[in-house]
């Protein structure tokens, strides 16, 4: 089992109550419900989907098991297309964190590579007020050194909310939670100990 630091924990923590909600059984979402409700991530359990992780068997997916990916594919700096929190400061790289979750994970370019959090880092760029190209590079970093974490962490969620009210209608019926979730994440991040 990897070693988490402090604020993984504290970041996965928020992270996995929000994505399983009052649900039990790691808020596991059948292929058959996720169609129901026009969920694009398809099965889902421990906010893991079945789009993002298609070789993963998500019905019986453990929570730790879960972690163990959150923390690889979504903290952890493995290559330039990462979210690359672990290299951020706190409290920012727990709302990055947990846009990274959110807003959606892996996609596949054209030419077969895989393309982590495009979505979470441009929003975190437009935040830093850098180019919004998706990677987070040297421009970006720099841009976040110069700012107080707190405060672009914050920024960085509106600039989250303005990014789930511009979704077409296929997002209508998510919307809601997804507001409701930033903020709490929001209050969290202002809390004395998010610092």
């Amino acid at each position: 089992m990897p070693q988490y630091s402090t604020h993984f924990l504290k970041a996965i923590d928020f992270t996995i109550r929000e994505e399983v909600g009052p649900f039990p059984n790691g808020g596991y979402l059948s292929p058959e419900k996720a169609a129901r409700l026009g969920d694009p991530g398809g099965e889902t359990k421990w906010g893991i989907s079945k789009r993002s992780y298609p070789e993963i068997d998500i019905a019986t997916l453990t929570r730790e098991q879960a972690i163990e990916i959150y923390f690889r594919d979504y903290w952890l700096t493995l290559g330039n297309q990462r979210a690359r929190c672990d290299e951020l400061p706190w409290p920012l790289n727990f709302a990055h964190f947990d846009c990274a979750a959110n807003v959606g994970n892996r996609k596949t370019a054209q030419d077969g590579t895989p393309v982590w959090h495009g979505r979470a880092n441009a929003i975190l760029q437009r935040a830093a007020g850098v180019e919004d190209d998706g990677y987070i590079g040297p421009a970006t970093l720099t841009a976040i050194a110069e700012r107080a974490p707190r405060d672009l962490g914050i920024k960085a969620i509106l600039e989250r909310e303005h990014y789930y009210r511009t979704r077409d209608s296929w997002a209508d019926g998510f919307k809601k939670g997804w507001l409701i979730r930033t903020k709490r994440l929001l209050t969290a991040i202002a809390l004395p100990e998010a610092a």
